[in-house]
């Protein structure tokens, strides 16, 4: 009878090496330098259409995952009359640098916007993620937002 690679210690493994003390849900990412990686959880987006971006909206998203709000790309599919700006908040608390500035000077259809997060971004697994925009476009027009978060648990 062969050694069952389930009773092989660790370090005497072939790659992947740690699998043993990998936490569930978490993938091997190749470092693609002599054969080594490490067991990692991988980045997730959420991506969704906003109609009516011209109106004031708030809108919440539950977060399957603790999470960190990492970056966040609007698309919009028009051009639109009025400047707008979407703002990310925790737990009704502002994300650092989590607001997407909607320029409508030279702004067509498949102008992209985005912003990337660096504090107050962490976001528990159930929580609620709010977007909000302060309107005031007259006219209409849909955004397509992608949020982009890397998961920490």
């Amino acid at each position: 009878m062969g050694i069952q690679h389930v009773n092989s210690p660790d370090g005497e493994r072939h790659e992947p090496k740690g699998i043993s003390t990998a936490a569930a849900d978490q993938v091997y990412v190749a470092a693609g330098e002599e054969g080594t990686g490490s067991w990692q959880y991988i980045d997730y987006e959420l991506s969704f259409i906003v109609n009516d971006a011209n109106a004031a909206f708030n809108s919440w998203i539950p977060i399957p995952y603790a999470s960190k709000f990492i970056k966040a790309y609007a698309a919009v599919n028009s051009a639109f009359s009025a400047d707008q700006t979407l703002t990310f908040k925790i737990n009704n608390v502002a994300v650092t640098n989590g607001v997407i500035a909607l320029a409508h000077t030279g702004a067509v259809a498949g102008t992209v916007f985005n912003c990337t997060p660096t504090a107050l971004n962490n976001v528990g697994a159930g929580e609620a993620f709010e977007i909000s925009n302060g309107g005031g476009s007259a006219s209409a027009f849909t955004i397509t937002l992608t949020l982009i978060f890397e998961r920490i648990g």
